[in-house]
């Protein structure tokens, strides 16, 4: 049998006939199969690939042994060298708000206590700022403002409960109007009002315990010390616990101009809000008339032309002129197309500015 190229075939195929098929061990055939098989049989062209490709992955798969083999051993020496003490990470010490604190006490405490990280995580931990350690019961929860559209005043009322606070009471009762009382709890105040002012739809804020600027803006830690017995006196006499306050002569003055960044850091990480002032009757000065109290009130309000203004009246025993400026600035509020509310931690707050 002659043999033949079949025309169709690829260049590198070569086609045998029934005698090269019984005769060539190197072919396979079916023994019920009366087709002629193809065997394939490869250029020295693509062997020579073919073989380069292997060579190639091998060179590889050496390369990348000998790379792990070297990243483990870096791994198992830094383990070995692993310095705790160099290294903070963040842990929560409320649900609400994280600290930082050393790794190596961290771990210190595990092999102590031999507890899971993960309950280690949800207990208290040591900060390495030590007023941040201080009253771990004196948290708020977080803010959530919700937003305004209208002109809206916020009487607040500083330095009472006193003999003049049941007068203030009358007249927002008269014009029914709701504001906010940030009271102080020393000798001076009268804190068996507080439930009344509750009664009457108002809202409380703490101003301070003392009010003694030196004493309170000594440090952040005094600054605490301060907050913290004011915040159980109120709590104790009206069963409500403060979550604003204001800063005694406001977030930034003459006395806390070398802390209050921290303070105010301090409080914001506490959850508390503070509200400063934007329209004020500049009463805490002596001798200041009702008169001259109501043109303060018309001037700043003519000045800031703000949907929000926040007023700082002072409610304190000597405050006679206050309460007798009441109604008229009440009257011209009403006027420039304010309505009235009390302030709660929804409300954003009017803040002084400062420098970082």
């Amino acid at each position: 049998m002659r043999k033949e190229i079949q025309e169709d075939a690829p260049p590198h195929h070569k086609v045998f006939d029934e005698e090269d098929i019984l005769t060539n061990q190197n072919t396979c055939l079916q023994e019920d199969d009366p087709e002629v098989f193809h065997k394939y049989i490869p250029t020295k062209e693509e062997s020579r690939k073919t073989n380069g490709v292997v060579l190639a992955y091998l060179s590889r798969g050496i390369i990348v042994f000998f790379a792990l083999i070297g990243m483990f051993s870096m791994v198992t020496s830094l383990v070995r060298n692993f310095d705790t003490t160099a290294i903070t990470t963040i842990v929560p010490t409320h649900s609400f708000m994280p600290q930082a604190v050393s790794l190596k006490k961290f771990m210190d405490v595990a092999k102590i206590t031999s507890k899971p990280i993960d309950d280690l995580l949800s207990e208290e931990t040591i900060s390495e700022i030590p007023y941040e350690n201080l009253y771990p019961e004196l948290y708020s929860d977080p803010p959530v403002f919700i937003p305004r559209d209208k002109k809206i005043a916020y009487l607040t009322f500083d330095d009472g409960p006193s003999v003049r606070t049941p007068e203030v009471l009358e007249i927002l009762k008269r014009y029914h109007i709701k504001a906010t009382f940030f009271v102080v709890t020393n000798e001076s105040a009268d804190l068996t009002l507080l439930p009344q002012i509750l009664a009457d739809g108002h809202t409380l804020g703490l101003h301070s315990e003392s009010h003694n600027y030196r004493k309170v803006y000594a440090s952040v830690e005094a600054y605490l010390d301060d907050f913290n017995q004011a915040y159980n006196k109120i709590y104790a006499a009206s069963g409500v616990k403060p979550t604003m306050f204001r800063f005694p002569g406001g977030s930034v003055n003459g006395y806390n101009s070398g802390i209050y960044q921290n303070i105010i850091s301090e409080m914001t990480r506490r959850n508390f809000v503070y509200y400063d002032w934007n329209v004020s009757t500049q009463d805490a000065k002596k001798g200041t008339t009702a008169e001259e109290i109501y043109a303060n009130v018309v001037r700043d309000v003519n000045t800031y032309r703000s949907n929000r203004a926040v007023v700082l009246i002072h409610d304190s025993m000597y405050k006679t002129e206050s309460v007798r400026a009441l109604p008229w600035i009440i009257e011209f509020l009403i006027q420039e197309g304010y309505s009235f509310e009390s302030l709660d931690p929804s409300v954003k707050p009017v803040i002084f500015s400062y420098t970082s």
